[in-house]
């Protein structure tokens, strides 16, 4: 869904649920910029219109998308992961939010 407001500058606030707290995550400025100018039909987030159940209509959507990619096991955390790799591997660190 990612909701507008967690965007603030190049940082999107995301919630652990781990640890319970938010932490904020940067962004390049184009994939900042970029979202900020993408029109979208629900003014309170990004990806979703309001209308539709977000659980079951993305977990579907990532089904489809692992079967066609012919992953087996395929399920959202492996993008989770993948995406916390990413961030280690441009020397974020995933245990406390940056300092800006």
């Amino acid at each position: 869904m990612l909701a507008v407001e967690s965007l603030k500058g190049n940082r999107i606030r995301l919630y652990q649920s781990k640890t319970g707290e938010h932490v904020y995550v940067p962004v390049p400025e184009d994939v900042a910029t970029t979202l900020r100018s993408v029109k979208h039909k629900n003014p309170a987030c990004f990806f979703w219109s309001g209308h539709s159940k977000v659980p079951s209509v993305w977990r579907k959507r990532l089904a489809d998308m692992f079967t066609k990619a012919k992953i087996s096991n395929g399920h959202s955390h492996r993008l989770r992961d993948t995406f916390a790799v990413s961030l280690l591997e441009a020397g974020v660190s995933l245990d406390r939010s940056p300092s800006y």
